[in-house]
């Protein structure tokens, strides 16, 4: 079980990952990044790999978002090369396709574009699977993060749309429908899941003794 935390001390810092071990009831750090800000979202697990979006420097406004990525067999940080997409998107978010790496680019027009990642570490891989032009009636500039839910065998597109929507598009007809959802509140976040019947906190049937816990920021 990986619990992340990060604090922001100041404009100069280092991300330390810290390893909590039962057996020895000690901490030890297994790697430091030299990263930025924190875009949004929890880290996505792809390849062994937890993989952030982040702001290379403390300056959101004048940086570019850059994917960072820890290998936690390795204990090391990393970065993703982003696909060429051209025009820099306000806002990019990381989400997970049929185990592929995915980005979402949301622009200050609203269009959201979706790159997927073919071949994990290839840059060239990745691959535009679909666009969703922007359209009054799609309030994705209400949205946060806009995650991406998933794509039907059809080529429809599953994703939260405001704070309150999941919406479906269909990319043939470029057509919306919302499904009708009840029981939920106000505000909705949704994320996919797969089922499993091995608990995610043991080893070969029997409980880790070490365990990943918190990623904290600390001054240079």
């Amino acid at each position: 079980m990986m619990i992340t935390r990060w604090l922001v001390f100041s404009p100069s810092f280092a991300a330390v990952v810290m390893v909590y071990s039962l057996r020895n009831d000690s901490w030890r750090i297994i790697g430091d990044c030299k990263g930025g800000v924190l875009s949004n979202g929890p880290g996505k697990f792809v390849n062994g790999k937890i993989h952030w979006a982040m702001y290379p420097d403390y300056d959101s406004d004048t940086g570019s978002l850059e994917i960072f990525s820890l290998d936690l067999s390795k204990g090391a940080f990393g970065k993703v090369g982003k696909p060429d997409y051209g025009e820099r998107p306000s806002e990019l978010t990381l989400g997970v396709l049929c185990g592929d790496l995915c980005v979402m680019c949301r622009y200050e027009k609203y269009q959201l574009d979706v790159w997927v990642m073919r071949e994990y570490g290839v840059v060239e891989s990745w691959t535009k699977i679909v666009a969703i032009p922007p359209t009054d009636e799609y309030p994705l500039y209400q949205s946060y993060s806009s995650p991406l839910l998933g794509i039907a065998n059809n080529g429809e597109v599953g994703l939260v749309s405001g704070y309150s929507n999941i919406v479906v598009y269909d990319p043939k007809t470029q057509a919306l429908r919302y499904p009708e959802i009840t029981n939920f509140g106000d505000i909705l976040e949704a994320e996919t899941y797969v089922e499993s019947l091995v608990s995610p906190i043991s080893t070969d049937g029997e409980a880790s003794r070490e365990r990943p816990a918190v990623v904290k920021r600390a001054m240079d």
